[in-house]
């Protein structure tokens, strides 16, 4: 094994794996279902080379050696092994790490933010990269990169350690010269999502602003100017990820021909629009059209859309998911849409809790609540770095509020467990129970984390000069201070813009938190058919939730990193906030127990009602009044404080490293035109199964 790593630094070994069953799904499709659904993956596979150079400089590289192994050998790891004096010691090692990177599409922890490197030495993988002359020169092309532990987390390049893809070939970026960039595209009123940034080392204030498109000729243009006291030279130019893009773009409109509306057909124009010349208007055009595109049998997300792995938190991953709907699981869904009104109005910032009627909504809360649309699916595949569970899209407040959302479930993934996966601190006696009751629970939690979670709370703006959203005249009333609020958000500024890095944990801890004091709800826990008398009953589903929420969060540690005591991804440090909430509390409700170099939960069930959910209901109120008014200085004071991880925490996360099982890794199908079919091709739920399907995607 490669030595000089901490063991956190190197590929997961023997991890699960799980196939992700769709083929009866998706043979029950119509002929032109089946087309769509084709490109529309193709479509989104065919960006994955973005993702992967998103990820870090080494992730494509190591990608095309690793395709290249396999071809050379035509998958025969035996044959390569036995070829080029390898022991199997070492192969074990090459396959792990190999079906770790395709599962995270990259070499970074999908969920941790954190680089990982071979099992196997250096010497014994280039041992094995002498098969061909080809592998040879991929490997000492890439071998730094692969082997390097001297740049090992996502962030800016300035800080010991850390890089990203987002700032590609550049060794000094800052968050001062990012915080320069995003103020020059927010005064040229362009979006970030599908741009990268360059900064010229050699040059002070000198960047390079790169656009997503496939249009790589027109001529780039060069802007001086002055922001906030630093003269800075920005250069716009297009064509970044051009190859990938031509090909999503002549999948999407192959993909057009088999579309099941006249909306479907405008989203893929939209989408070709915006793939094409690099406007991110357009992109949003698209998404307008997919929120309008209400219960489709294939439904689709493609583009770069989520913000979790910038390290300034405002440009999208790559990222294509293709699903069916599930109506039988839908019509809960929907139900739970259908009553969704009554739900928001018990949240902690509406009704009795602010001192309003019961049933009222406060001015924290939209008054006109857009109706979403909540489907659960069966994916068919995705391109995204962590695996899909829920999601809740558009990411556009606008659309959000006046045209309505999407939630979507993906229930064969979410329901993919290997039986004997290994579930850390809880009590012995209670695993088998857990493991039993574990994914009925998940399912009302991801549930209400999307709808009434991210679907839930109001941001309070000026929408252009001297046009508010609110009534000015009558200033809406903070609960937390008894005052007229004195902040909001001014035109042009966003959710992002002013939360920055900080806005994706506390938007997930703030769907978390919704989850929580929801999931005691009779209404919603008879939705999913859980009653008193019933098994599981409804008191077990929300000792199962918070059972597993509070694990989960414990093994959120192993995401922080001790040497800059900051989190390494968004969804963790939002969890390990409710969890000191809920410590908070006291030990009659929660206590850690260290056990034999362990650590056990016990929970009382009888106090969840009476102490976590007031505790809970009390932070997430302060969270959402501090979102809603842009109060970024008191959000931060509140969230730093229950996200800062004490000296107790900091000896946990040792044992949670020990502990925690390795990340579940999902075998995809592909699908093929045989003829005038479409078919759909499985593989075995293996390392080299998972690798197969990723080198006949041919990508």
């Amino acid at each position: 094994m490669s030595t000089n790593a901490s063991e956190s630094m190197y590929a997961d070994a023997n991890a699960p794996i799980c196939a992700i069953p769709v083929a009866k799904a998706f043979l029950a499709l119509s002929h032109d279902e089946k087309l769509y659904a084709h490109y529309m993956c193709r479509a989104s596979f065919a960006g994955t080379r973005i993702l992967l150079k998103q990820t870090s400089q080494e992730s494509e590289q190591i990608y095309n050696l690793i395709v290249a192994l396999y071809l050379a050998v035509g998958g025969k790891w035996q044959d390569l092994a036995a070829k080029t004096g390898v022991s199997s010691q070492d192969l074990e090692y090459f396959l792990d790490y190999a079906a770790m990177l395709f599962a995270n599409v990259g070499n970074y922890r999908s969920i941790g933010d954190q680089k990982f490197i071979p099992r196997i030495s250096i010497e014994a993988m280039r041992r094995l990269c002498t098969v061909e002359h080809k592998t040879r020169e991929l490997f000492e092309a890439v071998s730094d990169g692969m082997y390097s532990t001297s740049i090992h987390q996502y962030g800016y390049s300035s800080e010991n350690g850390c890089a990203s893809g987002y700032y590609p070939h550049s060794t000094s970026v800052s968050k001062e010269d990012i915080d320069l960039v995003q103020r020059f595209l927010q005064l040229a009123n362009t979006l970030p999502e599908n741009t990268r940034i360059m900064k010229h080392d050699d040059t002070p204030n000198k960047y390079t602003l790169l656009l997503a498109s496939a249009e790589a000729d027109v001529q780039s243009s060069t802007h001086s100017l002055n922001l906030d006291g630093r003269n800075a030279t920005i250069t716009l130019k297009n064509g970044d990820f051009n190859e990938s893009l031509e090909s999503v773009i002549g999948h999407l409109e192959a993909a057009s021909n088999h579309a099941a509306s006249e909306v479907q057909q405008e989203m893929i124009r939209a989408l070709v629009a915006s793939f094409r010349t690099g406007n991110h208007s357009n992109f949003k055009l698209a998404q307008l059209d997919w929120v309008q595109d209400r219960d489709p049998t294939v439904e689709t997300i493609i583009g770069f859309i989520e913000t979790y792995q910038d390290p300034h938190g405002v440009r999208g991953a790559w990222e294509g998911i293709v699903a069916i709907v599930n109506k039988d699981q839908s019509r809960k869904f929907g139900e739970l849409v259908d009553r969704s009104e009554e739900f928001l109005a018990q949240l902690p910032w509406n009704g009795v809790f602010v001192g309003l009627e019961q049933g009222k909504l406060s001015s924290f809360e939209s008054s006109r609540f857009v109706k979403p649309n909540f489907t659960s699916l069966d994916t068919v595949g995705f391109v995204k770095s962590e695996s899909p569970a829920g999601i809740n899209l558009p990411n556009f407040e606008d659309i959000c509020q006046t045209v309505g959302s999407k939630n979507l479930a993906f229930g064969n993934v979410n329901n993919a467990n290997p039986p004997t996966e290994k579930i850390p601190f809880v009590q012995p006696e209670e695993v088998e129970w857990l493991r039993k009751y574990r994914e009925p629970a998940f399912e009302v939690m991801i549930a209400c984390h999307e709808l009434l979670g991210h679907g839930s709370g109001r941001l309070l703006a000026e929408l252009s000069h001297g046009v508010f959203n609110f009534d000015i005249d009558s200033v809406p009333i903070d609960p937390l201070t008894r005052q007229s609020i004195n902040s909001w958000y001014r035109p042009g500024e966003t959710w992002a813009s002013i939360f920055g890095a900080d806005a994706n944990a506390i938007e997930e801890c703030r769907a978390d938190g919704v989850s929580l004091i929801l999931l005691p709800n009779k209404g919603i826990l008879s939705i999913f058919g859980f009653l008193e008398n019933t098994v599981p009953s409804a008191d077990d589903i929300v000792y199962a939730g918070f059972l597993t929420f509070i694990y989960g969060a414990i093994q959120g540690l192993s995401r922080w990193n001790p040497d800059t005591r900051k989190w390494g991804q968004s969804h963790r440090r939002g969890k390990f906030a409710l969890l000191q909430c809920l410590l908070r509390c006291g030990p009659e409700l929660l206590q850690l127990v260290e056990v034999n170099d362990d650590i056990q939960i016990k929970l009382d069930r009888s106090k969840i009602q009476t102490h976590a959910i007031p505790a809970l209901s009390r932070f997430l109120l302060e969270l959402q009044v501090y979102k809603s008014t842009a109060n970024y200085i008191e959000a931060m004071r509140l969230f730093n404080s229950y996200s800062e991880v004490d000296e107790t925490f900091a000896r946990y996360r040792a044992i949670v490293l020990k502990q925690e099982p390795p990340r579940i890794q999902y075998v995809q199908p592909n699908t093929f035109i045989v003829g005038e079919d479409v078919e759909i091709r499985d593989y075995p739920a293996t390392r080299e199964g998972l690798i197969q399907s990723w080198v006949e995607r041919n990508v």
